[in-house]
C-alpha cells in the first residue's frame, strides 16, 4: 500500500518540521510506503531549506505566496499526481 501525504505551508518552519517529524516517526507495516509532498507557498523563513535538509525524501512544491491553504492543497495535488 502506498500513502501520499500532502500539506501546504507559509512561514511555518517549526510547525512544518514537527509535523513531518511526527509523520516519519510512525511505525507502519513493511508493506506500506509513504510519500510526502509539501507546498511551500512563498515562505521567507527558511521552511523549504529546513525541510530539504532534514527530510530529503519530502517533495517540495513551491507556490508564489498567493495560494493560501485551499489553493496550495489543490496546486500540490495537481503537481503530485503528475
Amino acid at each position: 500500500m502506498r500513502i501520499q501525504t500532502l500539506t501546504t505551508c507559509h512561514n511555518r518552519r517549526e510547525k512544518t518540521l514537527q509535523s513531518l517529524s511526527d509523520l516519519h516517526a510512525q511505525k507502519l507495516p513493511e508493506t506500506v510506503t509513504v510519500q510526502y509532498t509539501i507546498v511551500d507557498d512563498g515562505s521567507i523563513d527558511g521552511t523549504s531549506e529546513a525541510v530539504g535538509k532534514t527530510f530529503p525524501d519530502v517533495e517540495i512544491v513551491h507556490g508564489d505566496g498567493v495560494l493560501f491553504w485551499a489553493g496550495g492543497m489543490r496546486f500540490g495535488w495537481e503537481k503530485s499526481i503528475k
